[in-house]
């Protein structure tokens, strides 16, 4: 399961929710490119709309996008009107 499961208009169903809007993904010093990518593809394939990594190490913030990671300033969610820059996530 992802470090941040968001769930919208439904509530999760089961011990292992498949109805998973967005995750968010925290890096941890010992975790390694490649089970980070398997993680963050398997939360896509599970149906999540926004997959997000976000690297407290470098003050960072990607999206996961058909398989590559693109640095962005902000987690959105522009369906439902939320935006939380990295500024204001690493405050």
């Amino acid at each position: 399961m992802p470090d941040i499961s968001v769930f919208a208009d439904e509530e999760p169903e089961g011990k292992y929710p498949s109805n998973i809007y967005s995750t968010i993904e925290i890096l941890s010093p010992d975790d390694s490119m490649a089970s980070v990518y398997d993680r963050l593809s398997e939360y896509s394939a599970m149906g999540a709309q926004y997959v997000w990594l976000v690297d407290p190490g470098h003050r960072t913030v990607f999206r996961y996008e058909r398989g590559s990671l693109v640095r962005v300033d902000a987690i959105e969610f522009p369906d439902r009107g939320f935006r939380l820059t990295a500024q204001e996530i690493f405050a």
